[in-house]
């Protein structure tokens, strides 16, 4: 980088001011060569100049003799250097006439008032690595002004640095190599910088400044970062639905058999054992299925009336394997408690961020984790306080542990964004500001109580609501879950279609099967009226699903359909209401849930058809 004119000079003197250093550009300004402004002692140039061996930055505006005899009206700053042979350091800028509106007085102005804007920390170095000139952006970083940072070397001007500069200093690099140098760096409060240091050379090459420019890359960084991460989520999610799918149609064989052996064996005894405790494992590996689902689901989830017992106890199930066995953990948990209006999948994380904290607190030597539960009970004194929540009745969620513990400064910054306090690398410093977010969102509220060495207590209040009874369970008419009705069953998965058609019979129905959806779609449309019920798969060859409802519903509009599935993002509940769908259903299809909902469905669509005729 050339360099023709600049709006910022230096000088360097001795204790009787004798000129040792200028820049050249100082010479063009006043109409010298640099050999005569060597020449010069700094008291001929600057009118009334002298020269006092004080502690104290001299600040002043003066005039300076041109070589033509006249005077230049300048701003300079004097900082007398008694630990460099009680030298004087000056920095200079021209001060530009109001009433000059254009030329290079106009443009020197301009560039200045640019540099100045830029979020960028500009420092301009010369050869020594001392600095000239830092920008306001460079001055507020190092938390000192202008003034007070001329002539500091590079590793004085940011706090933390030490007293020595770093290994591979950029400035010390381009005044070696005069090739622009660009590199990342990590500064002592945690930050991470991109630093380009960029070599100013004279109309003749010779390298006369090095410019400093640093920017805060920290935010991009871990932006960058959780951007990775959400994709390994993502994949985590897609291939954990690819798992869940393929499992549960497996478990739909194995519990479903299950459920069918238990049926025809009546008499008490071991092998009516040895059925049962299948059975049980079944519904346990169905709901770790489920779990896993849950923590790797996608997207915004919606609010609902979410029962937090029962959230945390699948939760403390996941970490149970995945704690220290160094680690005790208790659950004092209230069963009774009212729901709260929130999205499941956000509540889960939530216990599976603080729990998680919980346990890195209290490495490597263990402790105990305490789970608690129960109604919350706030005087009055506590919504004086947080006017931002509604008096009512509240949930308390709290999550102790016996680790190390918080200072209070720790404590007030703990929700701040990319605040943490694990070493680099090791934390992002999103996960209590995301936990903060989300308890806010819910109309919520959150507290800490921590203090060194005494562990930690986080613990959040959320609004209850009413608990609503969910429609999964009316009551069939008469309490019959049998009927003689014809049902189609349509499945691409042999055992599915096998367990289904054996369990519906088994209450006097009248099934088809049919492991082709296009070719069960044919035998729907040959005869619409002897079908009362289709059950299918979501996931198919040929047609999927929610394409076969929809081609039987435009048929028959008031066709009962149950879509199963084991794991998909092809359909929602909305989207299924949307079309007309009765009920989506998890596999395993066992047991009398899924039998009530047949029967309720069957029941609906005779009254749908009754009322049609």
């Amino acid at each position: 980088m050339r360099m023709h004119t600049m709006t910022t000079h230096y000088w360097l003197s001795d204790a009787q001011g004798r000129l040792l250093e200028t820049d050249a550009t100082l010479g063009e300004l006043l109409g010298y060569s640099l050999p005569q402004l060597q020449a010069f002692a700094v008291t001929d140039l600057e009118v009334g100049l002298v020269l006092q061996p004080t502690s104290a930055v001299r600040q002043r505006e003066t005039y300076y003799r041109k070589s033509d005899g006249t005077l230049l009206k300048m701003s300079c700053c004097t900082r007398y250097l008694a630990d460099k042979d009680e030298q004087y350091f000056t920095f200079l800028q021209e001060i530009c006439p109001d009433s000059e509106p254009s030329g290079p007085g106009a443009q020197s102005s301009m560039l200045h008032l640019i540099l100045e804007s830029q979020p960028s920390k500009i420092v301009l170095f010369n050869l020594q690595s001392e600095a000239l000139w830092l920008n306001k952006s460079a001055c507020r970083s190092s938390g000192r002004d202008l003034f007070a940072l001329l002539g500091k070397k590079c590793h004085e001007i940011w706090p933390g640095c030490g007293d020595k500069g770093c290994n591979n200093c950029p400035v010390a690099q381009v005044i070696a190599s005069k090739k622009i140098e660009q590199r990342k760096m990590s500064m002592p409060n945690n930050r991470r910088w991109r630093v380009t240091t960029i070599p100013i050379e004279d109309d003749t090459g010779k390298l006369q400044n090095v410019l400093y420019v640093g920017d805060d890359i920290t935010e991009y960084l871990t932006i960058d970062k959780e951007v990775r991460q959400t994709h390994k989520l993502e994949s985590l999610g897609t291939l954990a639905g690819g798992i869940a799918h393929d499992f549960n149609n497996i478990l739909s064989g194995i519990v479903g058999y299950t459920e069918l052996s238990l049926a025809i064996v009546k008499e008490e005894g071991a092998l009516k054992d040895y059925l049962l405790e299948l059975a049980q494992a079944g519904k346990r590996a169905t709901a770790l299925v489920r779990q896993i689902l849950t923590f790797t689901r996608r997207g915004e989830g919606k609010l609902v009336n979410t029962e937090i017992p029962i959230i945390a106890k699948e939760v403390l199930q996941l970490l149970r394997s995945t704690l220290p066995t160094t680690i005790e953990l208790k659950k004092k948990i209230d069963n009774n408690v009212a729901p709260v209006l929130a999205d499941p999948v956000q509540i889960h994380q939530i216990i599976m961020n603080l729990c998680t904290n919980a346990s890195h607190a209290m490495e490597p030597y263990g402790g105990v984790l305490t789970v608690t539960i129960g109604k919350a009970v706030l005087p009055p004194q506590f919504f004086e306080r947080n006017r931002d929540l509604l008096p009512g009745e509240y949930l308390q969620l709290s999550v102790s542990d016996t680790g190390c513990g918080m200072n209070q400064e720790v404590v007030a910054s703990i929700f701040d964004p990319y605040f943490t306090t694990k070493p680099p690398g090791q934390g992002t410093g999103l996960g209590l500001s995301v936990v903060h977010g989300i308890v806010k969102d819910c109309g919520g509220h959150i507290t800490v109580d921590s203090s060194v060495g005494r562990g930690s207590t986080f613990t959040i209040y959320l609004p209850t609501v009413e608990r609503t009874v969910s429609h999964d369970v009316v009551t069939v008419i008469g309490g019959r879950l049998g009927g003689t009705e014809t049902i189609l069953v349509v499945d691409d998965e042999p055992v599915i279609l096998e367990v289904t058609k054996i369990y519906l019979q088994m209450q006097g129905y009248k099934v088809q099967t049919e492991k082709n959806s296009q070719a069960a779609l044919n035998t729907f449309r040959d005869n619409p009226q002897a079908i009362d019920l289709l059950i299918s798969d979501v996931t198919m060859p040929h047609l999927t699903g929610d394409r076969l409802a929809r081609e039987c519903l435009a048929v028959r509009p008031d066709l009962p359909i149950i879509l199963m599935t084991g794991y998909t993002d092809l359909v929602t509940d909305q989207s299924l209401q949307d079309l007309g769908v009765r009920a989506l259903m998890m596999k395993p299809l066992v047991g009398k849930t899924f039998l009530t909902k047949v029967r309720r469905l069957l029941d609906e669509g005779k009254e749908a058809k009754q009322a049609n005729q």
